[in-house]
């Protein structure tokens, strides 16, 4: 009986640290963005989270809702984030433990994404996308590689 009671304790135990630490990764993501909406245009700032926790992986999203998700074990759990957010969590070059997110601010437009080394903002990957000028753009003599550097930036323009 009194292992069954601490196996149970145990288990309790392990949950409330999974908790914890989602939440922990939330409010670093949290955190950064808010920073990003009280500084001037032309801020950025890299930074990393785990892509595991207690050894399982974890996936991100930023929902159309607002809501920052990271989706662990089976169940999504979501935080509203201080603004509707842009941006994309495309994965593409993150590092082996972590994931490489970007959040930054141009055009008063804060976006957060898996971009390490943009080449072009979000603000303007998202500009041409809204006015239908990806293709124009990426013709040639204008700005080589513009879709495919949105696209896999920023996950716009595909």
């Amino acid at each position: 009986m009194l292992f069954v009671v601490l196996g149970q304790r145990m288990a309790e135990l392990n949950n409330e640290k999974k908790i914890e630490t989602i939440e922990a990764y939330q409010q670093r993501i949290y955190d950064e963005v808010e920073i990003a909406l009280s500084v001037e245009n032309g801020y950025l700032r890299r930074f990393q989270i785990p892509k595991t926790i207690l050894n399982s992986e974890i996936n991100l999203s930023v929902e159309d809702d607002g809501s920052l998700t990271l989706y662990y074990g089976g169940k999504k759990y979501s935080k509203f984030l201080p603004q509707p957010m842009v941006g994309g969590f495309c994965f593409n070059d993150t590092g082996l433990n972590f994931f490489n997110l970007t959040v930054s601010k141009d055009a008063d437009l804060v976006s957060l994404s898996s971009c390490v080394d943009c080449r072009y903002s979000y603000a303007v990957c998202n500009n041409a996308e809204d006015n239908g000028w990806c293709d124009w753009l990426s013709s040639p003599g204008l700005f080589p590689g513009f879709n495919e550097t949105c696209c896999s930036d920023h996950c716009l323009c595909c």
